[in-house]
Order: C-alpha cells, then structure tokens, then sequence
C-alpha cells in the first residue's frame, strides 16, 4: 500500500492535496510534492531535538557516525582532518563569488564586498574569504563551536539562529549558505530573510543535496543525506531551488554539480554505509590506493549542487521597467497577434459575458469586442492601464464593458463577488496566470465562484525548459509542462488544450541567453516568425509538439 502525506500544502508551487512517500525509514519517511518535486521529512525533530543535537563539538567530530543506525547519521566524521580539502574547494568558490561581484555597485565603488556566511561552522570559508579580500561575519547554531573557533580570528563569528536574529535590509553583498538550507524548519524564510539582507546587486551562493542529481536517482534511500532522519528536513533539485529563487526576485546565474575531495579511507567507510559488500570492495581499492601514494580523490558523484543567484540592482530593474513598458505598448499595436490566439476560442466567448483577469491595457478585449463577445470586465492593479484600455475598448464601442482596479493575487475574494454578481459565464486570462505566485488558489476561487458550465479560457507560456532570462524580466513564475495544467486545473474538465507557436520557441530560447533588453529590435522577426508559425500551426493541427503557447480551455466540474 502507497503511503501518503495528507493534507499537505507545498509552500513553493502550493499545491494542496496528498504527498506520496518517496523514502521509508520506518519511524521517518521523506515525502515528495507531486507537482514541483520538494522532498520534506516527516515526523521532524523538534527544536529542543535539534538544539541538542547541534550542540557541542562532538558535532563536528562525530565517533558513532559509522555505527550504520540511521539515527547516528548526522554531523560529521571528522571535519576538523578536512580542513585542507574543505578550504580548497573554498578557495574556488570564494574566487567564483568575487568574479560574479566585480560590477557590483560597491565593487565599482572601490569598497570592499560584505560577506556573510549563514552555518559557518569552525569558520573555515570565512578564512579564506577574509583573504580573498572580503569583509566577512559569520554566524553560527553550535555555541561551543563559535566559542572555541571565534576567538582565533580576526572577523566577527556568532552563535545565532538565523531564523530568529536581525534582519537588516541591504547589508550584504554575498550571503553564502553552504551544506545548510536543508536543516532549517522553515527553509522558504531563510531564503526570503537573505534575499532582503541582500544588497542591489548582491549574491547569495547555496550548496545543497541535488534529490534529483544522477547519483541521488541510482543511490535511493542508500544515500547518505537522506539518511541523516535526525537534521536534513528538506531535499531540493536544481528545478525547484530555481523557482524558489525565482519568487524571491533572485535570477539565477547558474546551477552546477558540486564535488569533493575525499580522504580515501573516509570514502570508503562511507561506502560501507551504503552496503557492506561495496564497503569491502571499497576497503580493498583503498588499499590499493595507499600502495601507490594517493591518499585523497576528487569524485563528483552527481549528489550534491551548488547555485549561484543574484538579486537585481535599482538600476536594472528601472530598465527593465522601461524595456517592458516599450515592449508592451509595441505588442498593443500588433493586433494579428491577440487575433490569431482569439480566433482559436471565439466560439466560447461569443455572446458571452467575459471576465479578463491582467487585461492591462486592453488589447486582448478589443480583440474579443470585435470578435462578439456580449460584455466585458477587465480587471488590474494598474490604473495607467485601466485608462488606456477605457479608452481603447471606448473608440472600439462594439461591446458594453466595465473595468475595475484590483489586486488580483491578494483580492480573490473580491474577483469571486466580482464573478458572482456580474453574472460572468466566461474567465479568461492572456499570458496572466504565470504572474501569479499562487496561481493554484486563484484557479480554485474561480472554479468555485463560475456558473455551472462557467468557462475558462487561458493562454500560458508553455514549457519549463525554455524559461530564461527574458521570463526573469518579465516576472513570470513559471512556464506550464502537461503535467503541470493536468494538475492545475484538477476540478475542471478540459475542453480545449491547444500547443502552438513552435518557432516562437526557438526565438524565444535563443534570445533568452542573453541579457534582456527589450523587444523592439528583433520586433521585424518576430512578426516574421509569427506568420511562419501560424502557417506550421495549421499544419500541426494546433497542436505543435514543442510550441512556445498553451491555449486551454476548462469548464467548470
């Protein structure tokens, strides 16, 4: 029988409903979100456990470590005969920290960069930070390591839990969490506290478990990090650490595999870990090894990962501001554009009373007046945009309409009264619902507040795999896989699911790799490919395997 975890809500892509079990270690069992593949523990230690268990030194030098029990799996064997292996991979990681600033504000300023690092431990990065010309603090859980190891250094080193400490705005160039998201209770505020301790431009450097890490697949519940029951209480991939980030306003620089330098006699007790017969196996190439003179290895099992972000400066997002704006009012202009998707569900609008949730200045509603819709709502939080979509659909004058100023994300209440008393039998939305942090709960609210029969008509940018720095411009969220609107829309029932725009995708994918600077200079080509994919589209049938746009249409169950 499959166990699962019910009721659950993921806090990163809120989905709500049963978490099926991925890991059983009896008494402990480690649950995987369904949608966006976050990995938790459950039950936890409480915080007495945890304190206790982070207290001391004996954390940093753990004896029982090989017992083989689950519950003596945490620590470390012997981080103090790292040192050496530890701090060079430091050293390239201090190095890498220092290239990614070099334009930031301060590092243009000539001041120096600051640097915290969040679970510093014996303060052995902090060192070589220090060095590498970084004013640097650290602060850590283990008060006995802090009192012991503070003291022999020239920088600031405190026992604090970062959860609960200051939190001072834009006070750090570099945040550096290394080996430790994974033991917060609460993992989504700790990444939330460091993004608003960082500064315009700053950089906040993570090495975790990779769940999802080739090495991760093949070694299961073997793997060592899973089995630390007793402190590891969240597991991410490179995917949903990317969307974490993402909400937080944070553009990833990249994601890479993170290995390490293994003393070979420690490798090999690891191993015994995993199974004894490897451990034998694993005793002999040691052996081997120390015949020859080579005591350490440098191995990547493809476990672990490390990601570098940085927050954007005042000054780039103004320019995005701008860029997006021009981007905008160039695609208000562009009617075969909000015709063409149009064309592809005027049979559910016509006559229809139509709500547009995000309907920004317009366009798409002037599309759907012409197209003999019978009345129309638009809805945003922009009033500039209100103006200039009245005074759009008021020369279109094909079709009554009302529009309302309102915070879609945080007044659903107010969109469902909305729905109910004006009657709406249609909710459409264009290129709106992956602005929307928790587009689940918005789906639901609308579901709940449409006439039976009531429609939905949404077009979403489609495919995880083409989000890039353009979607980082533009705020979105997400892109949509099949997966992901199968579960989205659980409730409704699907009339319509459409994939188009497959050229689309590859100008998309491939202007994305670069910085994003508006779209007013390969507008001439977009209109191009546009009309070239409108031709492929037909051929396909709207349905292009691979295609830039969903269009989805869903009744109400």
């Amino acid at each position: 029988m499959k166990l699962f975890f019910s009721p659950f809500h993921c806090r990163l892509c809120s989905f709500r409903g049963e978490a099926p079990v991925r890991y059983d270690y009896g008494k402990h069992k480690i649950y995987e979100c369904p949608l966006c593949g976050v990995l938790f523990l459950h039950p936890r230690p409480d915080p007495e456990e945890l304190a206790e268990l982070y207290n001391g030194e004996q954390y940093f030098q753990h004896e029982s470590f090989y017992s083989g029990a689950n519950e003596s799996i945490y620590g470390y064997p012997d981080y103090f005969a790292e040192r050496m292996n530890k701090q060079q991979e430091y050293s390239v990681i201090a190095a890498r920290c220092r290239t990614e600033l070099a334009d930031s504000p301060r590092a243009e300023a000539g001041l120096p960069l600051r640097l915290l690092e969040v679970g510093c431990g014996p303060g052995y990065f902090l060192s070589i930070a220090h060095n590498a010309g970084f004013s640097v603090r650290g602060i850590e859980f283990n008060r006995a390591i802090v009192e012991n190891y503070g003291p022999r250094y020239p920088f600031p080193m405190e026992h604090c839990d970062f959860l609960e400490g200051e939190c001072t705005p834009a006070s750090y160039d570099c945040i550096v969490m290394l080996d430790v998201i994974e033991h917060f209770p609460d993992p989504f505020l700790a990444l939330e506290k460091a993004c608003l301790m960082l500064a315009d431009g700053g950089l906040l450097v993570l090495s975790t478990v990779d769940s999802r890490g080739i090495g991760s697949r093949i070694l299961g519940k073997r793997l060592e990090d899973f089995r630390r029951v007793r402190e590891h209480l969240f597991f991410f991939n490179r995917s949903n650490m990317t969307n974490m980030l993402r909400n937080e306003g944070l553009a990833r620089v990249s994601a890479e595999s993170l290995g390490h330098t293994f003393v070979t006699t420690h490798l090999a007790d690891r191993i015994r870990l995993m199974s004894p017969l490897w451990g034998r196996m694993a005793d002999l190439g040691a052996g081997f090894l120390r015949k020859l003179g080579i005591t350490t290895l440098d191995l990547d099992p493809r476990t672990k990962m490390i990601v570098y972000a940085r927050k954007p400066s005042q000054k780039q997002m103004q320019a995005t501001r701008e860029n997006i704006a021009g981007d905008l009012s160039l695609m208000a202009s562009y009617r075969e554009y909000y015709d063409y998707y149009l064309s592809r569900v005027v049979r559910f609008f016509q006559g229809k009373r139509v709500m547009e949730l995000g309907c920004g200045t317009g366009s798409a509603m002037r599309a759907m007046a012409g197209m003999g819709a019978g009345f129309l709502l638009g809805v945003d939080e922009n009033k500039s945009s209100l103006e200039a979509a009245r005074q759009t659909l008021t020369e279109q004058g094909a079709a009554p309409f009302s529009l309302v100023g309102a915070d879609i994300e945080k007044e659903r209440d107010r969109i469902t009264a909305l729905i109910r008393d004006q009657g709406i039998e249609v909710v459409f939305s264009f290129n709106f619902l992956e602005h929307m942090r928790d587009d689940m709960e918005l789906l639901r609210s609308v579901r709940n507040a449409l006439p039976p029969e009531g429609t939905l008509i949404s077009i979403l940018p489609a495919g995880s795999g083409l989000y890039n720095r353009y979607d980082e411009a533009y705020r979105h969220f997400r892109r949509y896989n099949a997966k992901d609107l199968d579960v989205r829309f659980a409730g409704y029932s699907c009339v319509e699911k459409l994939r188009v725009g497959a050229l689309k995708a590859v100008g998309w994918k491939a202007a994305g790799q670069k910085e994003y600077r508006g779209l007013s200079s390969g507008l001439r080509w977009y209109h191009l490919l546009s009309r070239l994919d409108r031709m492929l589209d037909a051929a396909f049938r709207h349905r292009v395997p691979g295609g830039a746009t969903w269009i989805c249409v869903h009744r109400r169950g």
